[in-house]
């Protein structure tokens, strides 16, 4: 399982994940933000999702590109309900035909708010969707969608929102706030 096109940053190895094997892959170890060298190697998506069986909901990021792959392996794991996974608002897309295929997973559009048109746009796709949630991101914590999060829980859905991310995306409720201030951060 690797995040980045390369292994540069989160492990002892350089390159391009495309171009080394899975035998020099798991020889590498995984490194921590603090360039401290683990003895862990780098766990394949199906370790990871037996060690999270039972116990908690796993975001799958850049899912997209092995779709097919991703959701015939959780739905053998029998983890359909314990992955989420984010994607396009259209539901032409091939991702959101297949995520059908699997009505147990848990599929939430991504939504870019913009602050004038937002509830529009949220009660049109919960009504067509009917998605568990949605993954939304937000440059102002002042928009007016982000005062009627409550609401959505009386349709059984709830909002994701990165932490990790900047203030582009999160309003500047991150974990780098979160650090100085927890309250401020995650409290709103």
């Amino acid at each position: 399982i690797m995040h980045d096109e390369t292994v540069n940053r989160t492990t002892n190895g350089k390159g391009k994940v495309s171009e080394l094997t899975y035998e020099e892959i798991k020889k590498l170890r995984l490194k921590t933000p603090t360039n401290y060298v683990s003895d862990q190697s780098v766990p394949t998506f199906e370790e990871v999702l037996n060690l999270a069986k039972g116990q908690i909901l796993v975001y799958v990021d850049k899912w997209q590109a092995h779709k097919e792959a991703v959701l015939e392996l959780v739905h053998r794991l029998r983890m359909d309900r314990q992955i989420l996974l984010a994607g396009s608002t259209n539901m032409e897309s091939d991702a959101y035909r297949l995520v059908r295929q699997y009505p147990e997973v848990n599929y939430v559009p991504f939504l870019q708010c913009n602050g004038k048109n937002d509830e529009k746009r949220f009660s049109e796709l919960r009504d067509k969707m009917q998605p568990v949630g949605f993954y939304i991101a937000f440059p102002s914590d002042t928009y007016p969608i982000l005062k009627e999060t409550k609401s959505y829980s009386e349709y059984g859905q709830r909002l994701w929102v990165d932490t990790l991310l900047g203030k582009c995306c999160n309003g500047g409720r991150n974990d780098q706030l979160a650090l100085k201030d927890a309250e401020e951060s995650y409290g709103w």
